[in-house]
């Protein structure tokens, strides 16, 4: 049998909260969530379109859902699917 997991200090439940409503309002066609590991603490992000895509966007490469380990790859993988979805031909600046 496993210790009991003691509840997340507010501090991190806050901070997710609030990268979650900064996701929601970059990308609002996608609703944001915060898996949690059986251990208790926060696991991968995890983000649905609101609307899935249609069989010749999926063939494009858009995908109805995304998992990713932190917030960092998750906004890299949102950029990717929001390039595919409205081209811009743009080279991202790999200096930076």
């Amino acid at each position: 049998m496993t210790a009991p997991v003691p509840p997340l200090p507010s501090a991190i439940t806050d901070l997710i909260i609030q990268q979650i409503d900064a996701l929601h309002r970059l990308y609002p066609a996608w609703h944001f969530t915060r898996a949690t590991r059986p251990d208790g603490t926060p696991g991968a992000w995890l983000a649905t379109r609101r609307t899935p895509p249609t069989h010749s966007q999926r063939a494009a490469g858009l995908l109805p859902t995304l998992d990713r380990p932190d917030a960092v790859a998750l906004v890299m993988a949102l950029a990717v699917q929001e390039e595919i979805e409205h081209p811009t031909g743009r080279v991202p600046d790999a200096s930076r």
